[in-house]
This record gives C-alpha cells, sequence and structure tokens, in this order.
C-alpha cells in the first residue's frame, strides 16, 4: 500500500495562499500534475518534495503530515528531552519523520553532493512511499548507501545537513 501524503500537500498549498496553477508555474510543471499529486495519483519525486517546501515556504513535517509533539514540562529531576516522536512510536509515525528528514536534507544539497547522493535518496524516498519496506530496512540500506556514495565522491554533510541525516539514523533506534 503506498504511503498517502496528497492532503498535506493540498493543505500546505492552501495554507500558503496559492493556487494549484501558481505552484505549478513556480515549480516549472503543469498544474494537472500538482493536482495528481493532491489527488493521490502520483507521487511527487524527493526533490520535487524539496522545492514544494520552499516555494510553498511549508515544513517538510507539514508536507508529510506529521504532527509536531505537545511540548511537556519535565518532572523535577528529569532533563528535558526533545523528542520528535515518542518511544513507542508506530511506524506511519516514523515513517513520517523518516520523510520529513529525507526531504529537508535532499533540499539542502548543493549540487555536486546532488550528483552524488541524490541517486541513493530518491531510491530509498521511494521504499518509504511505497510502504511495503520496514523503516529500520529502509534507514540501514540508505545508511550504507550514502556512506559509500560519500566516500567515493569524497564528500561531506555541511552541519545542517548532518543534523537532518543523523535524525533519519536516529529513527532506526526508535522502537514500539
Amino acid at each position: 500500500m503506498a504511503f498517502a501524503i496528497g492532503k498535506y500537500l493540498a493543505a500546505g498549498r492552501a495554507a500558503s495562499g496559492k493556487s494549484q496553477e501558481d505552484t505549478a508555474l513556480l515549480l516549472g510543471i503543469t498544474p494537472g500534475t500538482v493536482a495528481q499529486w493532491e489527488n493521490g495519483q502520483i507521487v511527487p519525486t524527493l526533490s520535487q518534495l524539496g522545492q514544494l517546501s520552499r516555494v510553498l515556504g511549508a515544513a517538510p513535517q507539514a508536507l508529510v503530515g506529521l504532527k509536531p509533539k505537545k511540548k511537556r514540562l519535565p518532572l523535577i529531576g528529569q532533563r528535558d528531552q526533545s523528542k520528535s516522536v515518542s518511544w513507542g512510536a508506530t511506524s506511519d509515525e516514523l515513517r513520517r519523520l523518516v520523510l520529513a528528514n529525507l526531504i529537508s536534507l535532499s533540499a539542502s544539497l548543493t549540487t555536486e553532493q546532488a550528483a552524488s547522493l541524490q541517486p541513493v535518496l530518491e531510491q530509498h524516498y521511494q521504499l518509504l512511499i511505497q510502504g511495503v519496506t520496514a523503516v529500520a530496512y529502509v534507514v540501514q540500506t540508505m545508511s550504507l548507501g550514502v556512506s559509500k556514495a560519500m566516500r567515493q565522491a569524497g564528500i561531506m554533510f555541511s552541519p545542517a545537513q548532518e543534523a537532518d541525516y543523523m535524525a533519519i539514523v536516529r529513527a532506526d533506534y526508535i522502537r514500539k
């Protein structure tokens, strides 16, 4: 079963006050393509989601339907730990968390980085969207692919990119 994000894309576009036509023009695609994304007939590529996030001024988390966790005050003697999902997160929540960070990482790649990493990221994005592969497996295989591509190309992440990447890798350690 494919992972549906169309309604969140439509909500993000509506919140920005842009029409399908305006959005399509800014992305260099047809309004019909935007409509198909929003209706769930087709899924945008990872790079298109990054562009959409920038054009709409929407956080990647909003585009995949990841709801912000309510901030609870720590009990006396406890450290305040900021987690984007709980330790008992469902597969759906983990999938959304990884997708949001993957969109953010992909959108921040330089041209040189994208040439080496975008194919690996896109392949694993498709696995997440298809929803038939365990999130932990996708994260582990993506981590290996990214490491190999970076080593072969001799590239490194910026601190912001490293934060997005580590958020993806840490999702593998969140268990029910």
